[in-house]
């Protein structure tokens, strides 16, 4: 029985090491492959994450970098700040990474960590949405975790991106309490500075300045602790509270600061001090950290602001060598092209260069922000343009002041000696005689020839000496006939060349005053071109800008500018600009009567261009009945004859209104063309034969869209054409030169050409805006 046993038991075991040997031993490689997998899963998801961490701390450094470079915090001649797409590819990867880890690893002991880098990465795609959710589930699943402290300051952050202010002052509030309790105090550092940036959101200044001062004390880091200084004193810089501004910049030195952080709190510092008017101070600050060799990189903007403090001090000399020195070691830079823009500036407002002002405009158009280098393009090309004025002006003004000179007009040759008129001796004509030697008269005297030679050797405009001593020695008194003619030069004409002059002048105020943003010279071009006697087109708008900067001539200099527009309204009642002076002086503005004669002009138009030529005349005939003023009724009346004549084949009807329309608006180009249609009498007979069609000025209908349909602007003005008659300046001059005072006075004598100097306003607005928002 035992050996029966034994045996079935060695067959059973054989039949087992058959079977394992057959199967590859899967039966006992169950539980090792179980621990391999595992082991796998394991690296794999690990790997996932170190690979995914390694990446996002490259785009977040790429990132940080690039901010850093937008606030200009790298040296002037260091790197480029990477494009903002490689950071934002970068972090799209770790997310999917970090995304596989969630949904194939739920359970393992990074996924707080994932989550994290999940919530950073949207967060600085700036799809904060995405972000405030991944930390919330971060803080909500792992309220003990290792993590918790880090995602409530993500999710504070996040939310102040998201202007969720009042919870993020619960939420930053009780994570400064939590970390601090946990003496983690980076994180509540942190958490008191995001706590200031809030307040300054919700414009709660002074507790925003009491939270970076319990960031600074929370910190143990001294570059964060300078950092937290430092949004401080840019608070207080913005709040233009410049003293105390100077004195928080400074203080940032005490924290051991890293140089850039150093270097831009002394530069402000220096700013604050020129802006309350301690320029000495700001001077010597500038000085020092100019020649501190840590700030090698920049200089240039030390010199700028250097070149700016003498400027807003009065010392235009020094500034004017500073702003050449930056504006030549920094050409093509865009700290040179701000100094060349400043440059410009000074040389245009203060110093009046405007061709030093010109060529610096062109080299600030070199370099630096786009809308400087537009705006330096835009005021160099307007300087130039005014020189082409002025040349105009000049021209003019020149011809009309040497107008009357006859000496003036002579002409002249190469040498510069005047060109004689060659008189034409005529043989045939009967000389007088005249004896040879008349021995009773007495010789003349050589002294007095030679006296009379050196008479007046200096003046080319008047040579009389020959002619006269030929009388002399001839014994007889010397008459005009005696004078020499000379060739003269055509003059032009007056009239035409006078409205040059004051076309010339309305262009430079209205340069000066679009372009050059200068009130004081646009007044005074306006006032020359109005005196100047200016067309009735320009003239009212050249009164109504006058005025307006009378109005805002805080100094009085320009007169009372009610008396300027109420000129308007009495001298050029039919001008565009009647309305606005109305407004300006407190009037309500006029209500617009519909014109109903316009309407129906259209209507018969309509009718006419339809082939419906009666009930076109029906329509015109009873809209010439019923309107009596309307500027569309002498051309109803011409469509009314013009229809007559082409399409109803009515000559006599035609010719009726042709005459009714020369006589009423004869004035009109409507009415001028009538004339030209109306066929002259028929005597006499040659008239006849030599009748041409002078009438064809208007070759058809008032049709829409024809030359022929463009609005009548005579007709409307209600008086003569633009430029036909002068403008009506009586009592202008009186007017205006009563009206201002000072420097502007003396302009209005019109004495000499030159520009009103005017002390510049050093707070012009343009100026403080750029230097307040340099950094």
């Amino acid at each position: 029985m035992l050996n029966v046993r034994l045996t079935r038991a060695i067959l059973l075991f054989f039949l087992i090491l058959t079977v394992a040997g057959v199967t590859g031993c899967s039966v006992f490689g169950t539980v090792g492959g179980w621990f391999s997998q595992g082991y796998e899963n394991t690296v794999a998801y690990f790997n996932a994450y170190y690979n995914a961490k390694n990446l996002f701390d490259e785009a977040e450094a790429e990132v940080l970098a690039a901010q850093f470079a937008a606030k200009g915090k790298t040296a002037q001649a260091g790197g480029v700040a990477a494009p903002a797409a490689a950071p934002k590819q970068k972090f799209a990867i770790v997310i999917d990474k970090c995304s596989n880890i969630l949904a194939f690893s739920p359970k393992s002991n990074v996924v707080d960590d994932a989550l994290f880098l999940i919530g950073k990465s949207f967060y600085y795609q700036e799809d904060y949405v995405k972000a405030e959710r991944k930390f919330t589930e971060l803080v909500a699943q792992y309220p003990n975790g290792g993590l918790a402290l880090d995602g409530e300051l993500w999710l504070l952050k996040t939310l102040y991106h998201l202007n969720r202010f009042d919870d993020a002052t619960k939420v930053g509030q009780s994570l400064a309490e939590a970390a601090t309790a946990a003496e983690e105090n980076a994180i509540a550092a942190d958490a008191f500075a995001t706590l200031g940036d809030v307040a300054v959101a919700q414009e709660t200044n002074d507790l925003a300045l009491e939270q970076y001062r319990r960031a600074v004390e929370a910190s143990d880091d001294e570059v964060t602790k300078a950092e937290y200084a430092l949004k401080a004193a840019d608070l207080l810089f913005t709040l233009q509270q410049y003293g105390k501004a100077a004195d928080a910049y400074l203080d940032v030195e005490k924290n051991s600061p890293p140089a850039y952080t150093l270097y831009y709190s002394q530069l402000r510092a220096a700013i604050c001090y020129r802006y309350v008017g301690d320029f000495d101070r700001a001077l010597s600050l500038l000085a020092k950290i100019e020649a501190d060799y840590r700030f090698i990189d920049y200089r240039g903007t030390i010199r700028l602001e250097r070149a700016e403090t003498f400027s807003q001090s009065g010392k235009l000399a020094e500034a004017l060598e500073a702003y050449k020195l930056v504006d030549s070691l920094y050409y093509r830079t865009e700290v040179g092209a701000k100094a060349a823009f400043q440059l410009a500036e000074l040389l245009q407002f203060d110093l009046d260069d405007y061709a030093g002002a010109k060529m610096a405009y062109e080299r600030a158009a070199t370099a630096g922000p786009q809308e400087q280098v537009q705006l330096a393009q835009r005021l160099s090309s307007a300087l130039g343009r005014y020189f082409t004025l002025w040349k105009e002006y000049d021209k003019a003004d020149s011809i009309l002041t040497i107008f009357d000179a006859d000496s003036m007009w002579i002409a002249r040759d190469s040498t510069g000696s005047p060109i004689r008129l060659e008189v034409v001796v005529d043989s045939l004509a009967k000389k007088p005689l005249v004896s040879k030697t008349d021995t009773a008269r007495q010789k003349p005297d050589t002294l007095l020839q030679q006296a009379m030679l050196a008479k007046s050797p200096t003046d080319s405009l008047k040579p009389t000496v020959d002619t006269s001593l030929a009388a002399f020695a001839e014994g007889r008194e010397v008459t005009k006939g005696d004078q020499p003619k000379y060739r003269m030069i055509p003059r032009p004409d007056r009239n035409t060349t006078a409205a040059s002059r004051a076309l010339a002048s309305y262009q430079l105020g209205e340069l000066f005053h679009a372009d050059l943003d200068s009130p004081d010279s646009t007044y005074f071009w306006l006032n020359r071109a109005v005196h100047f006697e200016l067309d009735s087109v320009n003239a009212p708008r050249a009164l109504y800008l006058m005025a307006g900067i009378a109005n805002a001539d805080t100094l009085d200099r320009f007169g009372d500018r009610k008396e300027l527009y109420l000129f308007i309204l009495s001298t050029y009642p039919r001008s565009r600009w009647v309305e606005a002076s109305r407004v300006a002086l407190g009037f309500p503005p006029t209500i617009k009567t519909t014109d109903v004669a316009r309407t129906r002009f259209f209507v018969a138009e309509s009718l006419f261009q339809a082939g419906l030529y009666q009930r076109a005349v029906d329509s015109l005939s009873v809209l010439v009945k019923e309107t009596a003023d309307s500027t569309y009724l002498p051309k109803s009346i011409y469509t009314l004859a013009w229809i007559y004549e082409h399409d109803l084949k009515e000559p006599d009807s035609a010719i009726a209104q042709y005459k009714t329309l020369a006589a009423k608006f004869g004035a009109t180009a409507y009415g001028a063309a009538a004339v030209r249609r109306i066929p002259p009498p028929p005597e006499p007979p040659a008239a006849d034969s030599s009748k041409t069609k002078t009438g064809e000025a208007l070759e058809g209908p008032p049709r829409a869209g024809s030359a022929s349909a463009a609005a009548d602007s005579t007709f409307k003005s209600g008086g003569p054409p633009a430029g036909k008659a002068g403008a009506d300046t009586t009592g202008l001059k009186l007017l205006l030169k009563n009206a201002p005072t000072d420097s502007v006075k003396r302009a209005l004598d019109l004495d000499e050409i030159e520009r009103i100097r005017m002390p510049r306003d050093t707070t012009r607005s343009r100026r403080a805006k750029e230097s307040e928002e340099k950094y």
